[in-house]
């Protein structure tokens, strides 16, 4: 078996065990993978509702779009998100990721920002 599955597919190690994936299960797993890579970010991020949508609360359809605040600096951000009862927190600053904590807000922006400037805004979480 061993052989046969080295001849038509993949052998995984796992634990002492091992884990034979076809060529089939591969492929569909590599493709799936690949449609995600692809997909629009605004389909698959916390604090979405649809593509690009990013709610403020979470959940809110009536509350803030906070797309809006891409291009602002950081204090009229802070103070755009407090007039419409949000917090912002800046997640990467300039390419580098910051250390966060794992705590779940509804009315949190996340944003990433370079120069001062938020680039994007990550998701309400």
């Amino acid at each position: 078996m061993l052989a046969e599955a080295r001849r038509t597919g993949v052998v995984f190690g796992l634990m002492g065990s091992k884990l034979t994936l076809g060529a089939a299960t591969l492929a569909v797993l590599v493709a799936g993978w690949a449609a995600l890579a692809q997909a629009d970010p605004g389909t698959r991020e916390a604090g979405s509702d649809g593509p690009g949508k990013r709610y403020c609360p979470r959940g809110d359809r009536s509350g803030y779009d906070s797309r809006d605040l891409i291009g602002r600096n950081m204090p009229t951000a802070r103070r755009i998100a407090a007039e419409n009862e949000c917090t912002t927190r800046v997640i990467e600053r300039n390419g580098r990721a910051l250390g966060v904590t794992d705590d779940w807000r509804t009315d949190r922006i996340n944003v990433r920002i370079s120069d001062h400037r938020v680039i994007d805004v990550a998701g309400t979480f």
